[in-house]
């Protein structure tokens, strides 16, 4: 982490804007849980241990965990019961996480990231709803006939 601030200070940052997008880091629970990885590289564990450090409710993290890893994120290992979670070893996103982390820790650059969010996951949320409004027709004149 030390060599990662020199070189933040010496301006050879990552850019890891691209990390904030609708699929990727697309709201303020997967961020939470993306720093809680990157400060705690060693953490690995199901979902029953992993909500013992976030609370919240299990369901919405077991989605965002399950799509942080669907991404390429973390890592989902099948053990003998309940998958585990890890920060992806060979993610190429690595680096630009760790980044992620020390930007983070700039009040500055933490709105920016909360802002960017924000907005990822609206854009997200669009997208659900239109292929939700796809999905299901609206108007009688929608439907599709139906040959018996």
């Amino acid at each position: 982490m030390e060599r990662l601030t020199r070189e933040w200070e010496m301006g050879t940052k990552t850019n890891w804007t691209y990390l904030i997008a609708p699929g990727l880091i697309d709201s303020y629970l997967k961020l939470r849980l993306l720093l809680v990885f990157i400060r705690h590289r060693q953490l690995r564990g199901p979902l029953a241990s992993l909500a013992q450090r976030l609370p919240g409710n299990p369901w919405a993290l077991e989605e965002a965990l399950d799509a942080l890893a669907e991404a390429g994120l973390l890592e989902r290992a099948r053990t003998v019961g309940a998958p585990e979670y890890a920060l992806a070893s060979s993610s190429e996103h690595r680096m630009s996480l760790a980044h992620l982390a020390l930007s983070f820790d700039d009040p500055h650059q933490r709105d920016e990231i909360y802002a960017l969010v924000h907005a990822a996951e609206q854009e997200r949320r669009f997208h659900e709803a239109l292929a939700d409004r796809r999905a299901i027709p609206t108007t009688p004149d929608s439907y599709e006939p139906v040959v018996v």
